[in-house]
């Protein structure tokens, strides 16, 4: 695997995407078993993120969900992604939540694609707010800090 992200959440170990040892996109989720010191696919429901490589997660202790971000498939008509997931650790499921976040741009250049982007930092905080910084967009090297506040109340509970 290259190009993926991982996150600790409750104790394990969680890749998700990349690209495999032949070169090809995946969306899996994998998790690490620290006995067999391997990672192995895990049993998810919901829809997944597109393919992609480059983008970013970031893990919310508070309510057990990883927040995936953005990335990049070169094989879309548009390869710069701005898709927003949430996965349920404790429920194995994906939720699609690009509707809940709020979105605010700080320092946005005139023309700038609105928050697509990949190879990029992120990081969580205890307050819901996600904050991406950097990275490449169909507009080449990008400055601009982006922060979405999440209503956490609307996701499903455990």
């Amino acid at each position: 695997m290259a190009h993926h992200t991982v996150v600790f959440a409750d104790k394990t170990a969680y890749l998700f995407g990349g690209r495999t040892g032949d070169g090809e996109l995946t969306n899996q989720m994998l998790s690490f078993n620290i006995s067999g010191k391997t990672f192995e696919p895990v049993e998810t429901h919901g829809k997944p993120p597109p393919q992609c490589y480059g983008h970013t997660m970031s893990y919310f202790a508070k309510n057990n969900v990883i927040f995936i971000y953005g990335g990049r498939n070169d094989i879309l008509e548009n390869p710069f992604l701005n898709q927003i997931t949430l996965f349920h650790v404790g429920l194995s499921m994906y939720t699609d939540v690009n509707d809940l976040i709020k979105i605010r741009e700080i320092k946005k250049k005139e023309n700038e694609e609105e928050r697509a982007r990949y190879c990029f930092a992120g990081s969580f905080n205890s307050e819901s707010l996600v904050y991406l910084y950097g990275g490449s967009n169909a507009e080449g090297f990008s400055n601009s800090i982006t922060f979405f506040k999440f209503d956490m109340r609307l996701t499903p509970k455990i």
